[in-house]
């Protein structure tokens, strides 16, 4: 069976047997967790389970090589072992829960992005995550506005946002704008966070077109997101990003949404996303 498959697996070393082929991890390739969090300051509260959540959760997979970033989003709502911690930083339990939760239950942001990393490096069977990049929401409004706005050409009909959505319409969002466009959810339908993470990654790849493009520089973006972020990343692999193109391909974790008694819940399916794993980090023999 997958699992079988899977279990089999475990953690993916540097070579992996799958399906009677044998692949062999791809050299130099680093990995990036970005976290678009939906409270209102990076500090998170000391307070068990008021950290914000980790609404917008993307893997940024570098290739210092070819310079290329191959990005892969991750459901706020993919339900997972998630450690629940008191305000001391004590460990109480483990309980399975949507993993955005375990963003909020960190004692600042530093640990909450830390705590994050260590679920998502599960779900990717033990691939090393190199750094996190996480920002706070309300500050895009700020960010958009500072670097004059966001000119993008619509991709699908989202009139349900804003009128002036329409297909193949080219028009310039405000940072308000930009801000609801990634915040819309219908939530009296099952699954709407899949469909405004596609958004997201959507919006996140043109905000990167632009910056490789010149139409603003990474010192300009930092500048007005200083108040916003948190990361362990250095100054010169940030400035060095600009210098990467990101791929036009992206990838969704698969798997499957239900209603939940109190939320959705999102399962991922091992069988369909391993290959993915396989196509991203190693090479076939």
């Amino acid at each position: 069976s997958a699992s079988d498959r899977v279990s089999a697996i475990g953690e993916m070393g540097r070579r992996v047997t799958y399906n009677g082929a044998t692949y062999t991890k791809k050299d130099n390739l680093k990995t990036i967790l970005f976290l678009g969090v939906d409270n209102t300051s990076t500090k998170v509260k000391n307070t068990i389970g008021q950290g914000g959540r980790a609404d917008n959760i993307s893997l940024f997979v570098l290739d210092p090589e070819n310079k290329t970033i191959q990005m892969m989003s991750i459901s706020r709502d993919t339900i997972v072992g998630v450690d629940v911690y008191d305000t001391k930083g004590g460990k109480l339990y483990t309980g399975n829960m949507q993993i955005t939760m375990q963003y909020s239950y960190g004692n600042s942001a530093s640990k909450s992005c830390r705590l994050m990393e260590r679920r998502v490096g599960e779900l990717i069977h033990g691939i090393d995550i190199d750094g996190y990049f996480s920002m706070t929401m309300d500050g895009l409004p700020e960010i958009i506005d500072g670097i004059g706005g966001l000119t993008v050409k619509m991709p699908e009909d989202y009139t349900m946002i804003n009128k002036a959505y329409t297909k193949g319409a080219v028009v310039t969002m405000t940072g308000k704008e930009a801000e609801r466009f990634i915040r819309y959810r219908d939530t009296k339908t099952s699954g709407s966070s899949d469909v405004r993470m596609a958004r997201d990654a959507w919006l996140m790849g043109e905000l990167f077109h632009q910056l490789r493009a010149g139409k603003f520089s990474v010192t300009q973006l930092l500048d007005l997101a200083d108040a916003y972020i948190e990361t362990d990343l250095d100054a010169d692999t940030m400035k060095d990003l600009a210098s990467y193109t990101m791929a036009d391909k992206s990838y969704t974790m698969p798997g499957t949404s239900i209603e939940g008694k109190t939320h959705d819940e999102f399962y991922v399916d091992d069988d369909a996303f391993v290959p993915i794993l396989l196509e991203l980090y190693y090479n076939k023999k």
